[in-house]
Parts: C-alpha cells; sequence; structure tokens
C-alpha cells in the first residue's frame, strides 16, 4: 500500500530534524571542549572509557529496542511483528510520518545506539566518575550477554551436530540392515533355483 505523500514528507522532515540535532549537539560539544570550558577535556578519557562506552552501547541500544521494560516508551511508536525466519518476534515502526520516522530510530538498536554513545560520551566529560560507574554496570551486563548468546550458539551447535550424527548412523544402519535382507532374499533365491534344478535332474 502507498504510503500517503504528506506523511511520507513529515517522516522526511523528522529525520531531517534529528541528524540536524544529532550532528549540531556534537558541534556544539566539540566547540566547548576545544575552548575547554568548565574544564571539559576530551583528552582525559582512557582506552578503558571507549571500551566501557562500547559495552554500554551495546547493552542500552538493544535494552531500548527490544527489552521489554522499555515497552511503555516503545508502544507509541513500535509494534510487535514476526521475525524474517517465522521463529520469534521483533520490534518494527508503526504508524505514519514522525511517529514512523521515531520508531525506526528506536527499532534500530544501533541507530539508537548512536545517541547513547553520544549522551555517554558527554556524561564522561560532564560527570567522569559517577558515569563511570554506570559504565561498569552497563559494560559488565553486555559482556555477560554476549558470552550468554555465544554460549547458547554453542549449544544449538552441538545439539545439532548430535542430531545430525545420530541420524547419519541411523541412515547406516537402515541401508546395512537394507543390504542384509538383499543378500537374504537373493540367497533364498537361488537355493529355490538350485532345488528346481535338482528336482528336474530326477
Amino acid at each position: 500500500m502507498p504510503q500517503d505523500p504528506k506523511a511520507k514528507q513529515q517522516e522526511s522532515a523528522t529525520k531531517i530534524v534529528l541528524i540536524v540535532l544529532f550532528l549540531g549537539g556534537l558541534g556544539v560539544l566539540a566547540w566547548v571542549v576545544e575552548k575547554g570550558a568548565s574544564g571539559l577535556k576530551l583528552t582525559e578519557l582512557s582506552l578503558l572509557d571507549i571500551i566501557l562506552t562500547g559495552f554500554a552501547t551495546f547493552r542500552l541500544g538493544r535494552m531500548i529496542s527490544y527489552d521489554r521494560i522499555m515497552d511503555p516508551i516503545r508502544a507509541p511508536f513500535t509494534r510487535v511483528v514476526d521475525d524474517n525466519s517465522g521463529e520469534g518476534k521483533t520490534i518494527a515502526p508503526k504508524g505514519k510520518g514522525v511517529r514512523q520516522a521515531l520508531g525506526q530510530l528506536i527499532a534500530c538498536p544501533t541507530c539508537i545506539g548512536t545517541w547513547v554513545a553520544a549522551f555517554l560520551v558527554l556524561m564522561l566529560l560532564i560527570a567522569p566518575q559517577g558515569t563511570r560507574i554506570f559504565l561498569y554496570a552497563t559494560g559488565a551486563v553486555a559482556l555477560a550477554e554476549i558470552l550468554n548468546s555465544l554460549t547458547e550458539t554453542l549449544c544449538w551447535a552441538g545439539r545439532s551436530g548430535r542430531t545430525a550424527s545420530g541420524l547419519s548412523i541411523q541412515q547406516r544402519l537402515n541401508l546395512k540392515e537394507q543390504a542384509e535382507q538383499t543378500i537374504a532374499h537373493r540367497q533364498i533365491a537361488d537355493n529355490s533355483e538350485t532345488d528346481l534344478v535338482q528336482g528336474s535332474e530326477e
């Protein structure tokens, strides 16, 4: 069903506004840091801060896009639908215009994660010690989620491998049984022919 041109224009306008707000906010932050206002110094951020911010962004992006705790916030802009595999559910944007644009942002963990990362960096500059406590907590949860997903993947792979191995063994046993039955039938047939030949000779 083709989208209403007016709704499409509203959606595009909303995306443009979001881009301007994001880039404008980063520009202002960069200018403030460059001027050294309020003691903000980007060089004080360590490699550990960057790693923790990455893990925290991963966790928070997925939490906003998928976790049930965020359902009330997502509800005006997204809906739950069957995913492409048909094996589960996923989040998709709903509505038109502004709602559609915001729904697309919220339903994409990488997209909303970009905003989360920018906010976390800002908080590291404003209140580094308190923000690091938050980063440690969310970073640890993110690492645990990754390990849990890896463990689950390995378990499924192992289960699939055992199932495939069992089927292969069963197929070999069936083929062996069929071969033995074929040989037995041939022996019976050969014995019958031999008996007929001997009977005719007598």
